[in-house]
């Protein structure tokens, strides 16, 4: 007859207590400082002794309720967190909830928005979405919704409501939105905002088309229609077509694909105030569409990849496609071009505290967002107005000045370069994340220390005619007059 192994966990109070006070160590601290100081009982006690008794604690501070979901709700109302929605008793369930920032910064003007939905961090497997407020190129989170995954979910609904109570509570006059190319999350936000431009990651969308790119997938091109394609614009060859697959050729060569990514780079940076190479500038958006999609279909031609060209009318650009990436679908230029803000948090919460846990209970999870993270959040906020801390965008910024500074530099005629507009038709400003080139930063007189702690953080070029628009660089007490301004 067999019979379980028994557990031996009893331990001294001593170490009970030592362990009850240490909770945000790690079992291994915690295990490592009991025999360094030699507490009472070091000597019987193993590793799984402290890892049981450290769970056994540490359950306590978040546990309400047997059941995670009831538990969760049980907290945040404990810790005077405002619940905007809750449909835990629905076949969407789903928990949103304010965080203490929202209201704290609710009336700072947001540069931008930043959503975007995290996975693995809790063990009922529920999705983790976030909304970050970015203000001086720095992000806070606004806002948490958890959501039950599965088949045949209309998630989109939910993420309306969650945005919905968020807007009723005046989270309004929101310039930009940036998301990845996630359609819930784009048709919700555009449902609540319609004014608000929507602008997906740039950096999302270069890893999806050089996924494509590699991937052998075949898929069916046989609902393209030239004809149809050539009413939306005038620049497609209507009769290109395939022709019972006999001139469909290959998707995209090896060789090909970078020149295919730095096209795709190139359209999505211009714009009606930027120069072109020969100085001149495009009228309107709907000027640079039609050449992005010209250049784009003859690379196409040129090649014989005419299932490539399908690929990116369908999926990049198709004007209703088209408007969700290009810097000129936007009257304004933004400087925000990647949700790295938001990137950046959940990975702040996966490697600095959920790596302790192997897929929490969902009440743990949030304790730690409410009692860490949002912490953390509020610390830094202290610092920031006490100027203690600076945004990281500024040294990245000072780097990347420093760097046109040292490069030996004529002003030839070659390209355009107007300092009091701060525009280059040179290929290295409109790459650049902050619109520096050489030819810039040259032309004016040297900067001191004071000028990259005073830079203005602001976030659009606004057309050179309106005067009333023009925003300051400020070097000390001297102020120029620009009409563009630098963020990340």
């Amino acid at each position: 007859m067999l019979h379980s192994r028994p557990r031996h966990v009893k331990t001294t109070l001593e170490i009970k207590n030592f362990i009850q006070d240490n909770l945000n160590c790690s079992v291994s601290e915690i295990f490592h400082q009991i025999q360094e100081n030699h507490i009472n009982g070091y000597e019987n006690i193993t590793v799984q002794q402290y890892y049981y008794w450290w769970s056994i604690e540490s359950h306590k501070t978040y546990c309400c309720d047997p059941d995670p979901l009831l538990s969760t709700k049980y907290l945040l109302e404990e810790f005077n967190q405002e619940i905007i929605l809750d449909n835990l008793n629905t076949s969407m369930p789903a928990l949103g909830f304010l965080t203490v920032l929202f209201y704290q910064l609710l009336y700072n003007k947001f540069d931008a928005i930043e959503i975007d939905a995290t996975y693995n961090t809790n063990n009922l497997a529920w999705e983790l979405y976030a909304i970050m407020g970015v203000i001086d190129g720095t992000g806070f989170p606004l806002s948490y919704l958890l959501i039950s995954t599965g088949k045949n979910r209309n998630i989109t609904g939910v993420l309306i409501q969650w945005m919905q109570a968020l807007k009723e509570r005046n989270l309004k006059d929101i310039p930009y939105i940036l998301t990845d190319k996630d359609f819930a999350e784009i048709n919700a936000a555009q449902t609540v905002w319609p004014e608000a431009h929507l602008q997906l990651c740039v950096w999302h969308i270069q890893r999806a088309i050089k996924q494509r790119l590699s991937s052998n997938k075949t898929s069916s091109y046989h609902s393209y229609n030239p004809k149809i394609a050539h009413k939306e614009c005038s620049t497609i060859d209507p009769n290109w077509r395939i022709v019972n697959n006999s001139n469909s050729g290959s998707f995209c060569p090896l060789n090909l694909r970078e020149t295919v990514i730095n096209l795709i780079k190139d359209h999505s940076n211009r714009h009606m105030l930027l120069p072109k190479l020969d100085g001149t500038f495009t009228a309107n958006a709907d000027e640079i569409w039609k050449e992005c999609v010209g250049e784009m279909i003859q690379f196409c031609k040129n090649n014989d990849l005419l299932r490539l060209w399908i690929y990116f009318w369908k999926e990049w650009y198709s004007k209703g496609k088209w408007i969700l990436w290009a810097r000129a679908a936007n009257k304004n230029v933004s400087h925000i071009k990647t949700t790295m803000v938001v990137e950046s948090h959940w990975r702040h919460i996966k490697h600095d505290h959920l790596y302790k846990f192997h897929k929490p209970r969902v009440d743990h999870l949030c304790f730690i967002l409410v009692k860490k993270v949002i912490n953390q959040q509020l610390y830094r906020i202290q610092l920031l107005q006490q100027r203690r801390y600076s945004v990281p965008w500024r040294k990245d910024f000072k780097k990347e000045w420093k760097q046109h500074e040292k490069k030996p530099t004529q002003l030839n005629g070659k390209y355009l370069t107007d300092t009091a507009k701060w525009i280059c038709s040179c290929p290295a400003y409109i790459k650049s994340r902050f619109f520096l080139c050489k030819h810039l930063v040259n032309s004016v007189e040297k900067v001191d220390g004071i000028f990259f702690k005073k830079v203005s953080g602001l976030l659009f070029l606004y057309s050179y005619s309106t005067i009333s628009n023009i925003y300051y660089l400020f070097k000390g007490t001297e102020k120029w007059k620009l009409s563009i301004n630098f963020l990340l």
